[in-house]
């Protein structure tokens, strides 16, 4: 892991609104995802815009019952990192990758926080045509909520990605 990954999580510069850098806390926000809905009434209900086919049911599985509530947070990176180093930092500081259906609740129920960023979830992932991972992500374009699949890459500062606290 690089370092600049690794300085990130000891120091929680955490960019997001609301957090406090100098001292390390990092704003958690509540989310209820409700599994009784399919993915197509989770989309309606997060108001996005779904321009791709490849968003459904079949590509992106929703393994859950009933309702389940679970706090996120939203960090963004330093320096170029790819998924695979994100979601295993992730994973050993006791967050786990946001999947789809946790995106598509901070849409619906904090909008404020994700306006204006692209937001990556990597704990959702679809093969495309060459085998590559593609990952969910809404994007803000003309003041509209785009939920759009994002092709593997290094990452950089210009997205940020959600976690879920365990």
């Amino acid at each position: 892991m690089r370092q600049i990954v690794s300085v990130l999580f000891a120091l929680a510069l955490w960019d997001v609104s609301g957090c406090t850098h100098a001292t390390g806390n990092v704003e958690q926000y509540a989310i209820v995802v409700d599994y009784s809905q399919s993915l197509s009434q989770m989309i309606d209900r997060s108001n996005c815009i779904v321009p791709w086919h490849r968003v459904t049911e079949q590509n992106f599985p929703l393994k859950g019952m009933k309702t389940r509530e679970a706090a996120v947070v939203l960090f963004k990176v330093n320096e170029q990192a790819s998924a695979t180093e994100l979601v295993e930092y992730l994973e050993r500081h006791g967050l786990r990758p946001a999947k789809i259906e946790e995106l598509l609740a901070v849409a619906e129920n904090h909008p404020n926080v994700i306006e204006g960023a692209v937001t990556v979830s990597l704990g959702s992932v679809v093969q495309d045509g060459q085998n590559q991972a593609s990952y969910p992500s809404l994007e803000w374009r003309g003041g509209s909520c785009i939920l759009v699949i994002r092709p593997d890459k290094d990452w950089d500062a210009k997205s940020q990605f959600l976690a879920v606290v365990r």
